[in-house]
């Protein structure tokens, strides 16, 4: 009878649905895109962002709300404002900077600690992700967290840019504090994506269909590598979340007070 028993649990154990899963606590400050197809590009903008395509990504986070100030500054401390090789991290000599030393360490200057970081160059955005455990997201990460899989045309939806979802730039570089603008959440709850600076990404301008695996994703800085995101001043209308924007290998070694940064990392 014992034996019989024993045989009868070990089939239903067997038998079993498997037990669920451990919930994965989601990293601070980030936003969970899940694995699948969306529509990537668009008909008539310019023709860099043609053809439109289907393009499936695997499951990946990504920031919330672009990198601050104070964030970089942090970075600043451990690490420095230039690399190994010499290379520059971040334009503490622009006018537009920030971020200065104070008695030997750096620190945002205030009212600016919670502004999204500015003149970080290329390297140095990738640097200070690769310090957070984290990478700088692609430009089809970033599309795809931007517009979710409806096609929206702007991160909060197809309706133009308002003051509930953009900061009215004056200047370049003019910002507000990252995430205090809820009203231009994307279509995953992704914040700043169209309301603030452009952002740098790993990824190389190259022509559609996007291709992960031809080369763009490299991170070798010898051709022209693509912004997202931001804001246009002047008679060009405002930016879509389909909008490329080409930073040549001599202006992506400097930062600009126009351009910050988030990260993102495998899901």
């Amino acid at each position: 009878m014992r034996a019989r028993l024993v045989l009868w649990m070990a089939i239903a154990l067997l038998f079993a649905p498997p037990a669920p899963a451990a919930p994965v606590d989601p990293p601070a400050g980030m936003i969970l895109v899940p694995a699948g197809p969306f529509a990537m590009g668009r008909e008539g903008g310019p023709p860099d962002e043609a053809p439109p395509h289907t393009l499936t990504l695997p499951a990946f986070w990504i920031d919330r709300t672009l990198v601050t100030q104070a964030d970089f500054a942090r970075f600043l401390n451990a690490n420095g404002s230039r690399g190994p090789r010499g290379e520059r991290y971040f334009d503490e000599e622009d006018e537009d900077a920030r971020i200065h030393r104070k008695e030997g360490r750096w620190a945002a200057d205030p009212g600016f600690e919670r502004h999204p970081a500015s003149e970080a160059s290329l390297r140095g955005a990738a640097a200070y992700c690769a310090w957070a455990g984290k990478r700088l997201p692609s430009e089809a990460e970033w599309e795809k967290a931007a517009r979710g899989t409806d096609g929206r045309l702007y991160p909060w939806g197809n309706e133009p840019p308002s003051p509930r979802t953009s900061h009215t730039a004056r200047h370049h570089g003019d910002a507000a504090p990252a995430g205090s603008l809820p009203g231009g959440a994307s279509f995953y709850g992704v914040l700043d994506m169209g309301a603030f600076l452009s952002e740098w990404t790993r990824s190389a301008r190259r022509p559609y269909p996007y291709r992960p695996g031809d080369g763009r994703e490299a991170f070798t800085l010898e051709e022209e590598m693509v912004l997202r995101g931001g804001l246009t001043l002047g008679q060009r209308g405002p930016r879509t979340a389909t909008h490329r924007e080409a930073m040549s290998p001599r202006r992506v070694r400097a930062g600009h007070a126009y351009v910050g940064f988030r990260c993102a990392r495998e899901g």
